[in-house]
Parts: C-alpha cells; sequence; structure tokens
C-alpha cells in the first residue's frame, strides 16, 4: 500500500487525476481491508481523494469526503490534535470553493485554536492557517480583517526564517493586494517593490 500510495502521489503532483484518483481508492480499500473502517490511515485516503476532487472542481464531493475524514481523525485522535487541524483546513478549503464562508472561518478558527495550543502562536503551521484566514476575508470584502490576518502571518514568518525567504514574500504580497483592493496604491507599490528582494538577496 506505501508504494501504491507514493505513486498515486506522484501522479497527483503530475496532474494525472484519473490515474491518482484510481490509486488513491485501491490505497483506501486495501487499508480498510487490513485496519478496518476508523483508522487514521484511511482518514488520509479520504483526503487525498478529497484533494482529487477539489481539484477536478467536484467541491460538494469533495466536502463530503473531507468531513468523513475529518469525524475519524476526531474520533481517534480527539480535538486537540495537530492531524484535526490538518483535516479542519482542508474542510475549509473545500467549504471556500462553494462559497460557505462561515462554515469555512469557522473550520479555520477551529484549526487557529489547536495549532497555537500545540505548537505556540509563532509557528509556520499558525501563519499557513491565517493566511487562509486572510484570503476568506479579503473573498468577504473584509479587508481590514484580512489585513490585520496577513500582517500577523508575515510577522511570523519572519521571526522564524528571517526577512529574506519567499514565504515572508508571498505574505506581503497577500497585505500588498489588500492594499490594492482598498485603493491604497503607493503603499502596495511599495511593498510590491520589496517582495523580490525578500527571494533573491
Amino acid at each position: 500500500a506505501n508504494s501504491l500510495s507514493a505513486l498515486a502521489d506522484a501522479h497527483y503532483r503530475a496532474g494525472h487525476y484519473d490515474i491518482c484518483k484510481s490509486l488513491y481508492t485501491r490505497v483506501l480499500e486495501m487499508h480498510r481491508q487490513v485496519y478496518g473502517a476508523g483508522h487514521p490511515l484511511i482518514a488520509d485516503d479520504l483526503g487525498s481523494l478529497a484533494a482529487v476532487q477539489r481539484d477536478l472542481g467536484y467541491y460538494s464531493e469533495a466536502e463530503r469526503l473531507d468531513r468523513q475524514a475529518l469525524d475519524m481523525v476526531q474520533s481517534y485522535y480527539g480535538n486537540n490534535h495537530p492531524k484535526t487541524a490538518g483535516h479542519l483546513t482542508a474542510l475549509a478549503e473545500s467549504l471556500t470553493y462553494q462559497k460557505k464562508y462561515d462554515e469555512a472561518v469557522s473550520a479555520l478558527e477551529q484549526a487557529l485554536a489547536i495549532q497555537e495550543r500545540v505548537y505556540g502562536p509563532a509557528h509556520p503551521s499558525v501563519a499557513e492557517t491565517l493566511n487562509e484566514l486572510g484570503n476568506v476575508a479579503s473573498m468577504r470584502d473584509k479587508l481590514d480583517e484580512a489585513e490585520t490576518r496577513f500582517r500577523r502571518a508575515v510577522d511570523i514568518y519572519r521571526a522564524v526564517y528571517g526577512d529574506h525567504h519567499y514565504l515572508v514574500a508571498i505574505a506581503l504580497s497577500n497585505v500588498a493586494g489588500i492594499y490594492m483592493d482598498k485603493k491604497d496604491y503607493p503603499r502596495a507599490e511599495q511593498l510590491f517593490r520589496d517582495v523580490p528582494s525578500r527571494i533573491l538577496s
């Protein structure tokens, strides 16, 4: 099953969705035979299938699979485990694509609370979830909230990686995008000019 899963991952990265979907399904069936219905490996398999469905644009099916996976990890690990946080963020992605923003924010807030308890407030995983919350806020035209989320992500990435790192550059680009949405073009331009130096220095 491990080699088959690795092969499925390779096809997924290559965009061969029909092939990787078939392979992930085979892995899922093998894991069910070996471990039974509620094992966390099965949750991972369901999460992989959900990712394929998202990429294919089948967001409601992705949501269904994500919810199954989340139920399994919550039953196995509890509500305060990093695995649970990971599946909450995946579910939030499926919900966001369907414009179910309230549910997406709820899932992301739960994930953020878990990550802050487990890792502390200044961890890259926390920054990733803050970016997702910022993206959802931006989609809802809650620009001040989005800026706050993105700026906190910038601060975390700087604290962890230093000023010159591509994640800092991406986070700053997110802030600049909010300035564009606010029609604050001088501040947006200043940040956009600053971004390449974060990667090239």
